[in-house]
């Protein structure tokens, strides 16, 4: 993550429960306003032409560039070699598009998420988007920490979805009907 004091591991920042810390994203510093570690999970490692990595799971959003200033997320799945990526120095202000020279599969890692103000960050200087997908496991008690996790999340300015098995808890009512039963 690129940080005011550098380059520091996501992992560190979600076990710190970083939340109000500033990270960089595309346009300056934004603050994160939530943390979780999220398992293992498949890992690929992005490398660019001018030697950046960004290690990420295939789902994460990456920034693929179609120019200085224009471009779109897309799931890091996606991308293929010469495909081209947003980088930012922090310093000095100053920004490349490099092109992806490599994609390898690393295999299974610890992963960690982080939610920012912005909805965005800078992963050792390239643009990446977070979100969280939040599960949800057939308790009582998980429901309701899903709707403490959303609001915090929803806080921040930003949007969640989740993997909800509450039919089995709750009957086979639609989504919206297990929602107001809950509540």
């Amino acid at each position: 993550m690129s940080t005011p004091d550098g380059l520091v591991p996501i992992g560190r920042l979600v076990e710190e429960a970083a939340v109000g810390e500033k990270v960089f994203d595309a346009n300056g510093l934004t603050k994160i306003v939530a943390v979780k570690a999220n398992g293992r999970k498949h890992v690929l490692r992005v490398t660019t032409n001018s030697g950046d990595q960004l290690e990420v799971t295939g789902d994460h959003l990456v920034w693929r560039a179609g120019g200085q200033d224009t471009g779109r997320f897309v799931p890091a799945a996606e991308l293929k070699v010469g495909d081209t990526l947003s980088w930012y120095d922090t310093e000095s202000g100053s920004s490349r598009i490099p092109e992806i020279g490599s994609i390898e599969d690393v295999g299974e890692m610890d992963v960690f998420d982080i939610q920012t103000e912005s909805g965005e960050y800078l992963s050792s200087g390239l643009r990446v988007h977070n979100c969280f997908i939040l599960g949800v496991e057939d308790s009582m008690a998980s429901i309701l920490n899903w709707y403490v996790e959303e609001g915090t999340i929803f806080k921040g300015g930003s949007g969640a979805g989740s993997t909800s098995p509450t039919s089995a808890l709750l009957g086979s009512f639609s989504t919206a009907e297990a929602r107001r039963r809950v509540r």
